[in-house]
């Protein structure tokens, strides 16, 4: 992220007198409940349109701090927290301990005569963050982290007349990072130039920019590809100046002055549309926050936009302030201690309202960073009245997903599935997934329900093993699903019930039996015997089908009974009412009898026949014997 703060100073206070848009009101626009109290005080809040900042830390600094920045001053990869504090001639400085997951006790650094700004940023082009202090003495004062002694070595250079506000960029476009100041007693800028083959700074560059200039920004505001510095001057000029770098003759070109509204006090140049082309975003005191487009065609800068924010915004700064990737506009507005957070959304390509969050005491500044270092950036008020800095911290990306508890019992018997899970910080609501098998994704799974508590009863009607998962929501992101959880559902059945069969003496071998439909059934198993059956024990199984009628076949004269049972693969229901039937086929020994004739008639015949060629074949066999006697 490239790092931005812009500070103002104590001489706002005379302005005060002068200016009728600066009207102050104290007033809580949110409830907080205190979690502990120290010297860091952890505050919780909800609101519906701010609940993404849930956690608010507090802590104090030394007196009247006017800037924050955030960045790596001791070169352990971790960003930590500086404070510029006016009264003191001070930093406080907080270190990130990523052991704690907390911040170390404040270190207090002596630097000038009422340091105004403060920013943090390679200033010697070493690879190293440096933290660097404009104060009223009419310097700069850079701190450098001391790896040896583990401290940090203090170097100080002059800068003009009462250099409100100053910025670690690179101002000549060499690719090697810059000292620039505003001054406003001397109504120019201040800018030290990085010698890399001396490896120090050039003695300073004064360029005249107009009157009371309070702010500085460094940026590309005619998209040519180089940086532009960018002036806000309150007093009689009410305008900005731009300085643009033209690289031809390696120099800045005459200023060029735009009206941005009334009161410009706080400017910023980044991407605040999301365009991919950077913008300048000044905050009015008059509370009001403008944007200016660079024109192509005329080459100029037209007012983009204009939005209504807190009363005497003193700061603007321009981030992903909610972790969706696009650009954001926060200010700090002294007068009714608060801060106006302005989303962008991408779809209607513009800004959301205006939020409105309640911090300390007459906010000077605001910074957006990522402050305790979680990957996602948080919002900093560094706040005059009460000697605090007000640290709302950003909800993390990726709702943790909740934890779905055992399913009990685990064999249910009635079809109610009591779920219970481990609330969401920061979730909405919660989105209940069931299936026959293993969840391992939602996708293209449904929803059963989207619930805004911790616990769902479902009602299963068919036996089978169920299979849940819980999906944390809210309105910007989702949680991974929750651990899979199952249960078994065994609702006892309906025991079917067998239709009377009437006549029930039947004159033929076959017996149609019908039976009612049982709910959740998939198959039904037919039993018959000549006893009376009371249970499937009793029976002889003769069948099955997934109909509701069976037909019995090849029976023989005599009484049977029969019952059914359903079942649907988990459980099987009680038998069935039992219903007896009396088979009597008229005649039944008939076909018996005409067929035992008709075998011994045709055997006797067959007897005779073969009686009749061996009697034939004994008469010839004599015959020829008598003529060969005779012979």
């Amino acid at each position: 992220m490239k790092q931005k703060q812009h500070c103002f100073s104590r001489a706002f206070i005379f302005l005060i007198l002068l200016n009728p848009f600066l009207i102050f009101s104290v007033g809580s626009l949110l409830d907080f409940s205190l979690l502990n109290l120290n010297n860091n005080i952890q505050l919780e809040y909800k609101s519906s349109d701010s609940f993404y900042w849930n956690t608010t830390i507090i802590k104090y600094v030394g007196n009247n701090p006017v800037c924050s920045a955030l960045g790596d001053i001791n070169h352990d990869g971790q960003n930590d927290i500086v404070t510029a504090n006016q009264e003191d001639n001070t930093v406080s400085i907080f270190i990130w301990n990523s052991t704690t997951l907390d911040w170390n006790d404040e270190i207090v650094e002596t630097v000038g005569y009422s340091p105004e700004s403060v920013y943090i940023g390679d200033a010697y082009n070493n690879g190293y963050q440096d933290i660097i202090v404009s104060s009223l003495d009419n310097i700069v004062t850079i701190l450098s982290w001391n790896s040896s002694n583990k401290s940090w070595n203090s170097v100080v250079r002059s800068v003009g007349d009462d250099p409100e506000c100053v910025i670690i960029e690179d101002a000549n476009n060499d690719g090697n990072n810059d000292i620039i100041t505003a001054n406003m007693g001397d109504y120019d800028v201040s800018i030290l130039l990085w010698n890399e083959s001396i490896a120090n700074w050039e003695e300073q560059i004064r360029k005249y920019v107009g009157y009371v200039p309070y702010s500085i920004s460094l940026g590309d505001v005619n998209n040519d590809g180089y940086n532009d510095i960018v002036s806000a001057n309150y007093g009689l000029d009410n305008n900005l100046t731009i300085l643009l770098w033209n690289n031809s003759l390696n120099n800045w070109d005459d200023r060029i002055t735009e009206n941005s509204g009334s009161n410009p006090y706080s400017v910023y140049i980044n991407d605040v549309n999301n365009d991919t082309t950077q913008e300048i975003v000044v905050a009015s005191l008059n509370g009001e926050v403008v944007i200016l487009d660079y024109n192509e065609t005329s080459k100029k800068w037209n007012i983009l936009a204009s939005k209504t924010v807190g009363s005497t915004p003193r700061s603007v700064f321009v981030e992903d302030a909610n972790d969706d990737g696009l650009n954001d506009i926060v200010t700090a507005n002294y007068g009714d201690d608060t801060i106006s957070i302005l989303l962008w959304n991408d779809n209607i390509e513009d800004w959301d309202p205006e939020i409105t969050i309640s911090v300390g005491k007459n906010p000077h500044s605001v910074y957006i960073g990522d402050a305790n270092n979680d990957g996602i950036n948080d919002i900093i008020t560094t706040n005059y009245g009460d000697n605090t800095i007000l640290i709302l911290i950003g909800r993390n990306d990726e709702l943790n997903s909740p934890n779905l508890y055992p399913i009990s019992p685990d064999i249910d018997t009635d079809g109610i599935i009591k779920l219970n899970w481990s609330d969401t910080p920061w979730a909405s609501e919660y989105l209940v997934y069931r299936d026959n098998s293993s969840i391992f994704t939602t996708y293209g799974l449904p929803p059963i329900a989207i619930v805004n508590l911790s616990t769902y009863n479902d009602t299963i009607l068919v036996n089978g093993n169920y299979f849940y998962v819980i999906v944390a929501r809210n309105s910007t992101h989702s949680s991974k699903i929750s651990n899979c959880e199952s249960v078994l559902v065994v609702i006892p059945l309906n025991a079917p019930i067998l239709d009377p069969i009437l006549p029930d003496v039947l004159k033929t071998d076959e017996v149609l039996l019908n039976w009612s439909e049982v709910y959740g059934a998939r198959i039904y198993f037919i039993f018959r015997d000549t006893n009376p059956i009371t249970n499937s024990t009793d029976g002889k199984l003769i069948g099955s089908t997934i109909q509701t009628y069976y037909t019995d076949k090849n029976l023989i004269n005599g009484i049977y009974y029969y019952a059914i049972t359903a079942s649907d693969n988990f459980t099987n229901s009680t038998t069935s009412n039992c219903i007896k039937i009396i088979i009597s086929i008229q005649n039944i020994n008939r076909p018996n009898m005409i067929s035992g004739f008709f075998l011994i008639s045709f055997l006797i015949g067959l007897v005779l026949y073969i009686g009749t060629i061996i009697i034939k074949n004994v008469s010839n066999k004599s015959y020829n014997l008598k003529r060969k006697k005779k012979s």
